[in-house]
């Protein structure tokens, strides 16, 4: 199973020194990506990370993640405060075996 990752830029801020609509070297040493980086670990699959360099808003940033490649392909987002139980795979795996 690869993960994808996909991680939006902040929204702009009314200040302008807490503004960051495009990519900094600050958003670039974010805490999620520091994560990604150092301490993500997934025996899994491929990880693959793709950062916007503008902040796209959730609407857009799952429409433009992911494109089914067949019939058969299967996707699941979550939000970066989103925590699932760790037998969420196991349910979904079961329940497209039995059902789709």
């Amino acid at each position: 199973v690869d993960l994808t990752l996909f991680v939006d830029n902040p929204k702009k801020f009314p200040d302008k020194e807490h503004s960051t609509d495009y990519a900094t070297p600050e958003s670039a040493n974010s805490p999620i990506l520091q994560f990604i980086r150092n301490d993500l670990v997934w025996p899994h699959g491929d990880v693959r990370v793709h950062k916007r360099e503008k902040n796209a808003g959730l609407k857009r940033s799952i429409m433009e993640a992911w494109y089914p490649m067949s019939d058969d392909s299967m996707g699941a987002f979550f939000e970066d405060d989103t925590e699932v139980s760790p037998l969420w795979y196991k349910w979904v795996d079961r329940a497209l075996r039995k059902y789709y």
